[in-house]
């Protein structure tokens, strides 16, 4: 599996770096300007920008925008946060909807017709950095997987969760198999199975995915795992670097928090 899973990262990472070479050159060529219209050139320069822009988002950075107060102090309502997906394995995209400018294309025949949920699992291209604890991660939350969420992840696979009246049990790791006997599941673990309809294998339930609780910093404030359950590796986007900018809430910069590093 694992094998394959390189030379599928290989084979992307090979077609996007041709793809980005082209692209560069055509940008920045004098001579292949110089043989066509003005507005052809323009054009040119335009689509390749634009190439670059959508493979530097949907393979390498993303710019996340901080709403409310759950990771306060840390991130705060306002900062705009760079996230890198590479850092533990890119997610290729599953259609049209999420690949940024070409997701325009679907609200138009014929690609209005198109699945706006595919059903298909994500494709992660290889990555040697695991999710850690103290990661600060931006993810599709579990009830509302349009939307984006960042927390901070507390626990991973395999940890178990104290008993605080709100979950109890071990986190979910790939390949686990449990028994199926309902006296025998956590509280996480039927949050885990209404989440991500987990089908039972004969009288065992084997997941196929690693689990993360992600709690906010600011406890009080945030809603997380704590209510909708562990998040599982399909839904992590990537791993927060550091605030690109921040404002506050009358568009003032906050220019202390520039370039600062997400701890």
């Amino acid at each position: 599996m694992a094998t394959a899973q390189h030379l599928v990262s290989i084979g992307v990472w090979l077609i996007v770096c041709i793809a980005m070479t082209w692209l560069l050159c055509v940008f920045f060529s004098k001579k292949f300007y110089k043989k066509t219209t003005l507005i052809t050139s323009w054009g040119c320069r335009v689509a390749s920008f634009l190439g670059i822009y959508i493979i530097v988002r949907v393979f390498f950075f993303e710019i996340y925008h901080v709403n409310g107060h759950s990771m306060n102090p840390t991130l705060v309502d306002g900062d705009y946060v760079l996230v890198s997906k590479i850092s533990y394995g890119t997610r290729l995209p599953r259609s049209l909807y999420e690949i940024p400018w070409i997701n325009l294309l679907t609200y138009f025949y014929p690609f209005n017709l198109l699945d706006h949920k595919p059903t298909q699992q994500y494709i992660r291209l290889f990555s040697k950095q695991d999710i850690n604890k103290g990661d600060i991660v931006v993810f599709n939350i579990p009830v509302y997987q349009k939307m984006f969420g960042i927390k901070r992840c507390v626990y991973i696979p395999g940890d178990t969760i104290p008993n605080d009246d709100t979950f109890l049990g071990v986190l979910p790791h790939n390949n686990l198999c449990i028994n199926m006997c309902r006296n025998s599941l956590s509280k996480m673990d039927h949050e885990i199975i209404t989440h991500y309809h987990v089908c039972p294998h004969d009288s065992l339930l084997q997941f196929s995915h690693n689990y993360y609780f992600l709690l906010g910093d600011n406890r009080g404030a945030s809603t997380d795992s704590r209510i909708w359950g562990a998040v599982q590796d399909d839904h992590i986007v990537g791993k927060a670097k550091f605030i690109i900018f921040s404002k506050d809430k009358n568009g003032k910069f906050r220019w202390n928090r520039f370039f600062n590093l997400v701890k």
